[in-house]
């Protein structure tokens, strides 16, 4: 029987996407952004990596850093910006220079079967980061990652 500490290796490239949620309006909602991540999962569930936007609206050319944990197949991990982007309604990016950083959170779920994890994403904004913005604010939407890059069209 199989330890459920390590149940999934992460360790390596994955490729898939970030889609918006119902939030970004109907222009942006349902578009995705294509990205690759490299994982490398230090200490059986924990995991550390970095992250790449290849294109899409909104895609950042930052190097976002990775901090998560996996148990059996569900799967949580921050990604993490120093410079926060803010997509609006229209699709315009703006740069949001009094905001120190992005967090946002993911989680999901590792199919065996299709060898991929899907799962939601958040992003909480509160009262610190944005005066203009209602603490309860969070934006959503959804994602999946593969180790096959032809999934995604890269």
């Amino acid at each position: 029987m199989e330890s459920s500490e390590n149940t999934v290796d992460l360790n390596g490239q994955w490729f898939g996407f970030y889609q918006y949620g119902p939030a970004y309006g109907p222009k942006i909602e349902g578009e995705k952004v294509i990205f690759s991540i490299i994982i490398d999962q230090t200490e059986g569930r924990s995991f550390t990596g970095k992250c790449v936007e290849i294109n899409g609206i909104g895609s950042s050319t930052e190097i976002a850093r990775l901090q998560g944990y996996i148990d059996d197949t569900f799967i949580s991990f921050v990604k993490h910006y120093k410079i926060h982007h803010a997509i609006d309604p229209t699709g315009k990016e703006t740069e949001l220079p009094e905001v120190s950083s992005t967090r946002l959170m993911y989680s999901g779920t590792f199919d065996a079967e299709t060898d991929t994890i899907t799962g939601k994403w958040e992003i909480w904004l509160n009262d610190e980061d944005r005066p203009e913005v209602a603490t309860s604010d969070v934006t959503t939407g959804t994602w999946e990652i593969s180790r096959d890059p032809s999934r995604y069209g890269i």
